[in-house]
């Protein structure tokens, strides 16, 4: 087909007049839309804030448990098919936080019945992420000497009060099993809270140490977005790049008896201008500093953010670095060698 200049003059003006009736449209509907938005976002705000005011009282109280603490598993032993583990389910934990506690009650789930003879790795999601999202990495998991522990939240607590649900709940296992270590393997938001659980947990319990810390595409240094986010929930506070949480996170190092292996995503077949990131988080966030410098170890995968978690190269790096965490050596003679952990001061190397 041939178009003549008049005939793309023509269409131009067509064009340009549904231009400005959309605009007209879109400046109408802005209204109801932040009404309907502000209806929404203030429910999810008002819930999340509940169960942070609940936490603060509880804790001055010293005599009642929080509702969020009440509702606490320990231990129960479920599956990853598990509706509660569902995406809806995982959605109404970020949004409906509160509604999501009666329905889901967060805390450390088994997978099966507890052995004292198997290291247990503790695996923590991101936001609006559940337990299920580590179906791949489980599967691949040698049972034979680990035993898979999920932790279940509503992603829309605050950070702080998830990590210190987490750790009392760890601290009631431990006293219960009494087991002496463990590993801890985190994606995303999840890195976060993860990072806070271990630093509380090595203050209340370092008899049962964390010897294995394995991140995936956590936001070290925060998303950008909050910052454009209105104050909905709490926990996009926390995760503005600079907050008061964040900068706490690494305020104390990680005990010395904690390896922490940071990996980072990135994806190559994004567009290539702008930031680099894993089409979630950026790859500036994932190296922050501070946590680069920490890490034993930095290692990259040319994967998104959520592929990561099925990416059969990470499941065989997790399965290595967990037997060279727990599983002993043997000697010349056949003896078995025990597990030393990092002295303190140990160097750790770097590599990107």
């Amino acid at each position: 087909m041939t178009l003549t200049v008049k005939s793309v003059g023509h269409a131009a003006r067509v064009r340009n007049r549904r231009g400005a009736a959309g605009a007209l449209l879109v400046a109408a509907l802005a209204p109801c839309c932040c009404v309907l938005a502000s209806c929404l976002f203030t429910g999810a705000r008002e819930q999340q804030q509940r169960i942070t005011d609940d936490y603060q009282l509880a804790q001055a109280d010293g005599r009642r448990p929080a509702v969020f603490a009440n509702l606490t598993v320990a231990g129960e032993i479920t599956s990853l098919q598990d509706a509660r583990f569902s995406d809806k389910a995982a959605e109404r934990g970020l949004w409906r936080p509160l509604d999501s506690i009666a329905t889901t009650p967060p805390g450390v789930y088994f997978l099966a019945p507890f052995d004292a003879t198997r290291i247990p790795v503790l695996f923590v999601h991101g936001m609006s992420g559940s337990p299920a999202n580590f179906a791949y990495l489980i599967e691949r998991l040698d049972r034979s000497r680990f035993q898979p522990w999920v932790y279940s939240y509503p992603s829309g607590a605050q950070l702080d009060v998830v990590a210190d649900h987490l750790e009392l709940t760890i601290e009631q296992l431990q006293a219960r099993q009494h087991f002496e270590a463990m590993a801890v393997v985190a994606h995303s938001m999840g890195g976060l809270i993860a990072r806070d659980f271990i630093l509380r947990h090595a203050k209340t319990a370092p008899a049962a140490a964390v010897r294995l810390f394995v991140t995936i595409s956590t936001p070290w240094d925060g998303h950008a977005a909050a910052e454009r986010v209105p104050s909905v929930i709490n926990l996009w506070q926390d995760i503005v790049p600079g907050s008061d949480y964040l900068n706490r996170l690494f305020a104390a190092p990680l005990p010395a008896t904690t390896r922490h292996y940071l990996l980072f995503t990135f994806n190559r077949k994004a567009a290539s201008f702008g930031v680099s990131n894993d089409h979630t988080v950026t790859v500036a966030s994932q190296l922050r500093d501070v946590a680069q410098r920490e890490a034993v170890r930095v290692i990259g995968f040319d994967d998104t953010h959520e592929g990561v978690l099925r990416n059969a190269e990470v499941a065989l790096l997790l399965d290595r670095l967990l037997a060279e965490a727990f599983v002993a050596p043997r000697g010349a003679g056949g003896a078995a060698v025990a597990f030393t952990a990092p002295a303190e001061g140990e160097e750790r190397t770097q590599h990107r």
